[in-house]
C-alpha cells in the first residue's frame, strides 16, 4: 500500500491553494490554462476550475479545439465539452 496524505493535510493543502489565488490572483494565460485546471480539478479548487474553464471559453479556436475538448472529456467537465463541441459543430 501506497502513502497517503492524513485527510487534514489535504484540507489544509487545498485551502492554501484556493486562498493564494484568491489573494494572489493566479495570471492565467493559454500556455498554463490547462495546466492549472488540471492542478484545481486534483485537488477539487472549484473557483479556479470555473475560472479557467471561462478563460479557455474565450480563446477557442479552430486550431485548439480539439485537443482541448478531448481534455475536458478527461476531467469530466461537462459545461467546457458542451461549449467547445457547440464550437466545433460552427466551423
Amino acid at each position: 500500500m501506497g502513502w497517503r496524505w492524513p485527510f487534514q493535510s489535504w484540507v489544509l493543502c487545498v485551502f492554501y491553494i484556493s486562498f493564494f489565488f484568491k489573494i494572489y490572483s493566479i495570471d492565467i494565460q493559454f500556455n498554463n490554462a490547462t495546466k492549472i485546471l488540471d492542478t484545481a480539478c486534483k485537488f477539487h479548487i472549484h473557483d479556479i476550475v470555473e475560472t479557467c474553464c471561462q478563460f479557455i471559453k474565450k480563446h477557442l479556436q479552430i486550431s485548439n479545439c480539439l485537443s482541448l475538448y478531448r481534455f475536458a472529456l478527461e476531467h469530466n467537465l461537462q459545461d467546457l465539452t458542451q461549449t467547445i463541441w457547440n464550437y466545433v459543430l460552427v466551423c
